[in-house]
């Protein structure tokens, strides 16, 4: 399990737990066991699943930046696409420029430009497709 899903999963139980709604059996237990492992002293992180592995980042920052560039190479994608197919014909230059001016959190135009050469070099990703 990843630590994001182990980081979702424990705010539902908490969500649950402070709304007074009933857990079921596999989230009982599941908070039982991790309780139990904690007093017996366990590492918290170990026990309640999110226990980062390594590179693995926790924080929401993170994933809003990782977010963030996933949505501008799309966007770069789909810019860099020829006008007759619905594109806007731009160079992977001209669409770093262009989403860098309006979304100020990303990375450099230079760092858009190498992170999409990086993106189209791998074949892609989830999502969409070249």
């Amino acid at each position: 399990m990843s630590v994001r899903v182990g980081q979702a999963r424990l705010k539902r139980l908490a969500k649950k737990i402070a709304n007074n709604t009933p857990l079921d059996d596999t989230e009982r237990d599941f908070l039982s066991s991790a309780l139990a492992a904690i007093a017996s002293g366990e590492d918290a992180e170990t026990a309640l699943q999110v226990k980062a592995k390594r590179g693995e980042r926790k924080s929401q920052a993170m994933a809003d930046i990782k977010l963030s560039r996933d949505l501008a190479l799309g966007w770069i994608a789909a810019a860099i696409q020829p006008e007759s197919q619905d594109g806007l014909g731009l160079s992977v230059t001209e669409a770093a420029e262009k989403i860098k001016m309006h979304f100020s959190n990303l990375p450099s135009e230079d760092s858009l430009k190498r992170i999409w050469s990086d993106y189209k070099r791998k074949g892609g990703g989830p999502g969409f497709k070249l």
